[in-house]
């Protein structure tokens, strides 16, 4: 499963091109699924932001350069369940 911003998410097909992944020969079947969060980024961004403000340390800096040295998707394994439907395997 890949969540990403609508830039990313369009980039895909050039990259599964680029790489030839549809040529990849696996012992199991893989599937690829591909989400665009980017409707949804404000609100990814206030749930990261209100998480994290009371988990982190106040007395070492603030929550923003705590949380700033990640990227957005970073973040994203901790909402993948929000996106991928419960039927995935």
């Amino acid at each position: 499963h890949i969540l990403a911003d609508q830039d990313a998410y369009n980039s895909l097909p050039e990259i599964f091109n680029r790489t030839e992944l549809s040529l990849w020969v696996t012992r199991n079947p893989v599937e690829i699924h591909a989400y665009d969060v980017t409707q949804d980024l404000p609100w990814l961004k206030r749930q990261i932001k209100e998480t994290f403000s009371f988990a982190l340390d106040k007395n070492l800096t603030d929550e923003k350069t705590q949380t700033d040295v990640h990227t957005i998707g970073c973040f994203f394994r901790l909402f993948a369940h929000h996106f991928i439907p419960p039927t995935a395997k």
